[in-house]
């Protein structure tokens, strides 16, 4: 199954233990009433911290979308604003010497949507 550590984070593992109570025994669910009980969040995936956890995705290059008609632009209102298609949390570049002005995608925000998966489990079918 490909995931994102996001989505990843949400699924149980079957492979981690967590010491309930004083008797000194380890599980990773319980029968229980109580839904937090029986997968705790101490019990879900934890992705790239994961010594198990495969990237699938290569590393993600942030998206960029040059600034039209002033691309030398030096602030964002040189650029004449942001334009409509250009989503709110990227971040605005000014020109340099060697590159003109652009929006650029937050790196955490590209790498959100990078895909891994359980090795313990194998290579999913693609």
């Amino acid at each position: 199954m490909l995931l994102t550590e996001t989505q990843a984070a949400k699924k149980w593992c079957p492979h981690v233990r967590f010491a309930f109570g004083d008797d000194d025994s380890a599980a990773n669910r319980w029968e229980s009433v109580s839904e937090t009980l029986l997968a705790p969040s101490k019990c879900q995936c934890i992705g790239s911290d994961c010594m198990a956890w495969r990237w699938l995705d290569p590393s993600v290059k942030p998206a960029m979308r040059n600034v039209l008609g002033n691309s030398w632009a030096e602030t964002e209102a040189d650029a004449d604003g942001r334009p409509l298609e250009v989503p709110a949390d990227w971040e605005f570049c000014p020109a340099t010497d060697e590159d003109a002005a652009c929006w650029r995608e937050p790196e955490a925000a590209a790498n959100a949507k990078r895909r891994g998966y359980c090795g313990l489990s194998g290579l999913p079918k693609i």
